[in-house]
C-alpha cells in the first residue's frame, strides 16, 4: 500500500480489503469500473501505479470528501478462493453455482476511521454494489473471513444509517478440541469497531 492510501490521522490499520466475485469468463475492464464508481468519486492523480503480480489491473479511487483513497484491483480467483465458499449459507443452489462459476474478483480495500467505523463500511459496501451490478452472486469481506450474499449487501446498505454492531460481527473457530484438550478457541473479530 502507497502512503497516500492514508491521508486521515485517525484511519484503522490494516485496511478493510472486500472482494466482488466477478461472473462471466472475461475480467472486467478498469475503465468498465471506474464508470461504475463515477458518482462516487474518480481516479486519483497517482492512479498509475503499478499493478501487483498476478493483478489485471489496479488504480486508486479519489472520493473527495472521504480522507481516504480506496484501491481497486482485479485478479483471477485462486483455489483458495473457491474453497471458502464451502462456508457459505446460499439462499439456492442455483446461486453457488454462480459463485462458484467465477473466475475473477474485483477487490477494493480502504482504511476505516476511528470515530465512523461503520458508516464506513457501509460505503465500502455500496462501492461494492456499484461494481457488482446487482448481479455478483457474493462478496468476501477478507478481513472477517466472511462472505456476504448480494441480498445481505443490499439489506446492510439499504438504510441511511450505518449498519449495528451486531450485523458486523464474525466468529471463526480457530482449534478444535484434541484428545486431552477439551478447550476450543474462538476468535471474534469486530469489524471496524
Amino acid at each position: 500500500m502507497g502512503e497516500s492510501l492514508y491521508r486521515a490521522a485517525d484511519a484503522v490499520v490494516p485496511p478493510s480489503s472486500l472482494f466482488v466475485f466477478w461472473p462471466g469468463d472475461e475480467p472486467p475492464t478498469a475503465e468498465e469500473v471506474r464508470l461504475r464508481l463515477a458518482p462516487f468519486g474518480s481516479p486519483s492523480p497517482d492512479s498509475d501505479a503499478l499493478a501487483a503480480e498476478g493483478t489485471v489491473w489496479s488504480f486508486w479511487l479519489d472520493l473527495q470528501e472521504q480522507p481516504v483513497l480506496y484501491l481497486v484491483w482485479c485478479e483471477q480467483v485462486m483455489g483458495e478462493h473457491l474453497a471458502m465458499l464451502d462456508a457459505v449459507r446460499f439462499r439456492s443452489r442455483a446461486q453457488r453455482e454462480e459463485a462458484m462459476d467465477c473466475r475473477w474478483i474485483v477487490g477494493i480495500e480502504g482504511a476505516l476511521s476511528l470515530e465512523h467505523p461503520s458508516a464506513d463500511y457501509q460505503l465500502q459496501l455500496e462501492l461494492c454494489e456499484a461494481i457488482s451490478g446487482g448481479w455478483a452472486p457474493v462478496i468476501f469481506d477478507a478481513s472477517s473471513l466472511m462472505f456476504r450474499t448480494a441480498e445481505d449487501v443490499r439489506h446492510l446498505i439499504s438504510t441511511h444509517t450505518p449498519p449495528r454492531s451486531s450485523c458486523l460481527y464474525s466468529i471463526h473457530k480457530v482449534r478444535a478440541p484434541r484428545s486431552g484438550f477439551s478447550e476450543q478457541k474462538f476468535w471474534l473479530h469486530t469489524h471496524g469497531l
